[in-house]
């Protein structure tokens, strides 16, 4: 065997360096080499350098409204938005264009992944070959940082933030890092990195997209927009739906028929996997079936499943926060988990889908966002059992948001969309075995929203399916036919209401008790419309018999007291008694505003109903400096066309015109006139009573030549 000496110094306590053998290898030291030398090693690849496939240009490609404009660019966003396509446009420009030397693409489909592919990579640039991927990726990271040639390296699809860490390429004036992911942990800020929320398209950008997919095929296009919309804008969802149409030679129109067929799933509506547009690797079902694993592997684990079940009931736009912490979604969760929930999981469950782009959690928590799509292929996956335990899961805890204690006002907007868009799903099955609460909250709010005969409508229906069940003398049959006629009446002269509440009273009491809840509340209702007919003495009459029952049943500082309590008041006043209405109607006013707040609708009824009796007694100033601050209240807190603001509008132009002001009565009634003929119309009556007056007081200012 050939002897290999290393030392240095000539005698054997200290040797020379020297190598006595043919030597074959990448490095070798030597003082004195006797032999012959090979030395092998890789040499360091040439520039231009490509590594990875960079997707194809889609058809129908759009350049979207995307700030792409850092040296590290982080692209969040939900699967099927279109990051992949954005990223792979920055990369064709910059090769394209000859600004880049160095290109490297990877699909980040593990940390492994990442670190192989970088590895390789620093092979070819390096020459340097090491075993480990670690390490060899580190080479590539530091030739990047050395080298002054312009570099862009893409890293595709990120699962985790963490699968990077250490693996960041480093920050170099030639060079640039996109990344594209579902997530948008906070892990992936960092300094000079900019995280960009990429959306799904425009209007404008659905439209051109369509238009260049079908131009071969322009007589499929008939509904493209309505397509674009019911498909929310989704760019792989409007793909895919082109591919499947075209395919099958239908219409845009004939594809919506299907796709709002209940029974058909959203995964039946998608080209097969083999026929698949544009390269995609799964369908829009198929696509997020990822992001909900790795939801639900984020703690707290196992309840980003169950959320997003819940969430996919109700509406994609904005669903209250509230709604949230709702005991019935509590219950729901620990079912399912089979362990208690805490207070704050819910919440962290939402933040976990959140980070996987499956929702989108507002600033502050304002509220809950997800993709219309999102929400049917989770609802295409629920069993019988489940849709009927979510449908009743969700209408209590949207029951439970609703703010205590209102009366008469309508719903903030947000819970009225997510009641439509839950009753649109699953009405059927809430109205079996008995109909849900939510039902009557849903009623009641079209006629406080200002839409009596669409209340009546909606509880004659929910009425005549309850006696077609139930029987006429079930508790849901009566007490939907009394809410039927309730809303019915508000449309009729106030002598037929009367007696069509009084029959619907009768029966009540006859089934339920005199003194039952809706029993009493019917009988309040009557004096209102007997007050209305002019029966002035007789509602008086009603309400004084009726009112301590109401206290006895509902409690003395009840709502249904309350609002008692007011009417009686208000007819007081209308009967000429105008000190004992001023008494009780401070007393109610008192509770009211200590109760609910004052900007409360109902507090508002009762400032008006206050001005009201101030000029009753003659103070005609103060009448109208407060009927004018509750108009301005009501237009902030309503609406200028909500029924009460009107309401007040005119009183206050009555009100104006008996304190000795023609000329402000005269200008109330006119722009009050024009607001009724553009909500009801000219031949509605209170366009027309509205009208008399505008006309009155207009001669009597002398006003004519202004109208």
């Amino acid at each position: 065997m050939d002897r290999l000496v290393f030392g240095s110094g000539s005698s054997p306590a200290s040797t020379s360096n020297a190598v006595e053998a043919p030597v074959t290898g990448a490095v070798v030291q030597a003082g004195a080499i006797h032999g012959d030398v090979h030395v092998h090693g890789r040499q360091a690849g040439r520039l231009p350098f490509r590594f990875g496939v960079v997707p194809p240009v889609v058809d129908g490609y759009q350049l979207r409204e995307v700030d792409l404009a850092a040296p590290v660019l982080v692209l969040s966003g939900m699967g099927g938005v279109g990051k992949t396509q954005l990223a792979a446009g920055i990369a064709r420009d910059a090769w394209t264009s000859g600004g880049i030397d160095v290109l490297v693409w990877v699909t980040a489909s593990s940390r492994q992944s990442i670190a192989s592919d970088f590895a390789w990579c620093a092979r070819q640039l390096t020459g340097l070959d090491d075993g480990d991927p670690e390490r060899a990726a580190g080479h590539f990271l530091n030739w990047l940082g050395d080298t002054a040639a312009n570099w862009l390296v893409v890293v595709d699809d990120l699962r985790a933030p963490g699968d990077l860490n250490g693996l960041w390429p480093p920050p170099s004036t030639s060079g640039r890092v996109v990344v594209t992911t579902r997530r948008r942990d906070a892990a992936l800020a960092g300094p000079g990195r900019r995280r960009v929320d990429v959306e799904v398209f425009t209007a404008a950008e659905s439209a051109a997209f369509l238009r260049a997919r079908l131009t071969d095929h322009r007589g499929l296009a008939v509904g493209a927009d309505r397509l674009a919309e019911v498909l929310g804008h989704l760019p792989l969802a409007l793909a895919q739906a082109t591919a499947y149409l075209v395919d099958r030679r239908i219409t845009c129109d004939e594809y919506l028929t299907r796709f709002t067929e209940r029974h058909r799933p959203l995964v039946a509506l998608s080209p097969e996997p083999d026929s698949l547009p544009d390269q995609h690797r799964g369908t829009t079902a198929a696509v997020w079936g990822l992001s909900v694993e790795l939801a639900d592997r984020l703690q707290p684990t196992g309840l980003a499943t169950p959320m997003l079940r819940f969430v996919s009931l109700l509406s994609p736009h904005a669903i209250p926060i509230d709604v949230f912490a709702a005991p019935a979604l509590f219950a729901y969760l620990e079912a399912v988990v089979g362990r208690p929930v805490g207070a704050e999981e819910p919440r962290d469950a939402l933040h976990c889908l959140h980070r996987l782009s499956l929702i989108t959690c507002g600033p502050d928590d304002s509220g809950v966002r997800v993709h219309t799509l999102i929400q049917r292929v989770t609802r295409d996956e629920f069993a019988s059992d489940d849709v009927g335990t979510l449908a009743r899961v969700a209408a209590d805890a949207l029951v439970w948001a609703c703010p205590r204690g209102q009366s008469n006002a309508p719903l903030p907007r947000p819970l009225r969309d997510n009641i439509d868009v839950l009753l649109s799903h699953v009405e059927e099955t809430l109205s079996r075995p008995r109909f849900h609460h939510i039902l009557v909250k849903k009623g009641n709010d079209l006629g406080y929203s200002g839409y009596p005969g669409a209340a009546h409508g909606f509880l004659a229906r929910l009425h005549g399916a309850a006696a077609r069940r139930f029987g006429v003398l079930h508790h849901d049959t009566l007490i939907l036919g009394y809410l039927s006629a309730y809303w019915q009446a508000q449309g009729m002269r106030p002598a037929d209401a009367a007696a069509l509440l009084r029959s619907t009273a009768d029966r009540l009491a006859r089934v339920q008790g005199g003194t039952s809840p809706f029993a009493l509340t019917a009988r309040r209702d009557i004096a209102y419309h007997e007050g209305r007919a002019g029966h002035h003495r007789r509602a008086v009459a009603l309400l004084e018999d009726v009112l301590p029952h109401i206290r006895a049943v509902f409690g003395e500082r009840s709502t249904t007291a309350l609002l008692t309590m007011s009417s009686l008041a208000f007819w007081l006043g209308e009967a000429g008694r105008t000190r004992a209405a001023m008494s009780i109607m401070r007393d109610y006013f008192d509770i009211l505003e200590e109760s609910l707040g004052t900007e409360h609708p109902d507090v508002l009824t009762a400032r008006q109903n206050l001005g009201l009796l101030l000029s009753d007694t003659g103070d005609h100033t103060a009448a109208i400096a407060l009927l004018t601050g509750v108009r301005d209240d009501q237009t902030r807190i309503l609406g200028a066309d909500h029924p009460d603001t009107l309401r007040t509008r005119h009183n206050l132009a009555v009100t104006l015109a008996h304190g000795g002001d023609p000329h402000g009565a005269a200008r109330e009634f006119r722009a009050l006139h024009l607001d009724e003929v553009r909500l009801h119309g000219p031949d509605h009556p209170d366009s027309r009573s509205v009208l008399r007056e505008a006309v009155r007081w207009t001669w009597a200012a002398n006003l004519a030549s202004e109208w």
